[in-house]
């Protein structure tokens, strides 16, 4: 009789081939605090649809980085431990949003989101900054800096 196979377990460095690919360190995964134990500040961070992007977004009187992104990419998976940080230490000055390009299409098509992860940075409701692609903390943070 033959024996049964055990599915094989995850590895957490096999999550997504893209991760090794973009040579994305593996301590970005294990560094990924939900609360700021310091400050004991919780992340927020914003999911967003198409009915709901002008009030939470454009109409925000704090400005919004919005991350469009999708749940079968990989590079989106890979940036979201670094917007939970980000969320944790700007909650004073930022509010981050996210946007499935999947479920909000007409947004995505609006502002001409053809590559994913996308980042916009939004200031009263105009555009003040875009990054296309992966990104690491610290470019993030100089972004951020040179415009808010």
């Amino acid at each position: 009789m033959p024996s049964k196979r055990l599915p094989r377990k995850a590895r957490p460095e096999a999550i997504c081939d893209a991760y090794r690919v973009l040579n994305i360190p593996r301590e970005i995964f294990s560094k990924t605090p939900k609360i700021d134990t310091e400050h004991q500040r919780t992340m927020s961070i914003v999911h967003v649809t198409d009915d709901t992007f002008d009030t939470k977004v454009l109409k925000s009187s704090r400005p919004v980085l919005v991350d469009f992104w999708a749940e079968w990419c990989g590079p989106c998976k890979a940036i979201a431990p670094i917007l939970e940080q980000i969320s944790v230490e700007y909650q004073d000055r930022l509010e981050i949003a996210k946007v499935d390009v999947e479920g909000a299409q007409t947004t995505a098509m609006k502002y001409g989101i053809r590559s994913i992860p996308t980042l916009i940075l939004f200031k009263g409701g105009i555009v003040e900054a875009q990054h296309v692609g992966i990104v690491s903390k610290e470019q993030l943070q100089k972004l951020l800096e040179a415009k808010l």
